[in-house]
């Protein structure tokens, strides 16, 4: 999948998971009681190449804005919903949550589009995956924070690292940090 070869490349991110192959490690439990999946799921990893956070990312290969903006707010309330149930429970590992599509949408609003008002909204829409819970506002503005909007572009894969490099640069933080 381009989308998890792109981000390993940074050398950032730890694709583990792919909706395809490992549909448990990709889905995340709502506020009603149901399960969602993303397409990706892995670490976010720090500059000695240790993982950090859990991220869960929804990749759209789209080739024009399409119906975005309905499916991104569908994709916040997911993770609103999701980040709300797990804060509620004491069980908070700070997941971060990653949109990434081939094409921008909703260009007027593009800039605010992670923030804690446009989950509102979403979670209004899509208040059926709160579970009758309350919406949170604190909870909005976490999410706010742990959000990741990128556009791909289709030339992505140029910037790239080749797996080889990738794997040089892995052996050299792997030894840095014995």
């Amino acid at each position: 999948m381009a989308v998890k070869r792109w981000l390993e490349s940074t050398t950032r991110f730890s694709v583990l998971w792919d909706v395809y192959g490992a549909f448990q490690q990709t889905s995340v439990q709502l506020l009603d009681g149901r399960a969602r999946s993303y397409d990706l799921a892995g670490h976010l990893v720090d500059s000695d190449g240790q993982a950090l956070r859990h991220f869960y990312a929804e990749v759209k290969n789209y080739r024009s804005a399409s119906g975005q903006y309905a499916l991104y707010q569908e994709f916040l309330a997911v993770s609103y919903s999701t980040t709300c149930r797990n804060i509620t429970a004491d069980l908070d590992p700070g997941t971060e949550f990653m949109w990434v599509t081939w094409h921008p949408f909703s260009q007027r609003r593009f800039l605010h589009l992670h923030e804690p008002n446009e989950i509102r909204d979403a979670c209004a829409r899509f208040s059926h995956l709160l579970g009758g819970e309350a919406f949170r506002p604190e909870v909005a503005q976490t999410l706010s924070a742990r959000l990741w909007l990128l556009v791909a572009n289709r030339r992505q894969s140029e910037m790239e690292m080749s797996r080889a490099f990738l794997g040089e640069v892995r052996k050299l933080t792997t030894m840095e940090l014995s």
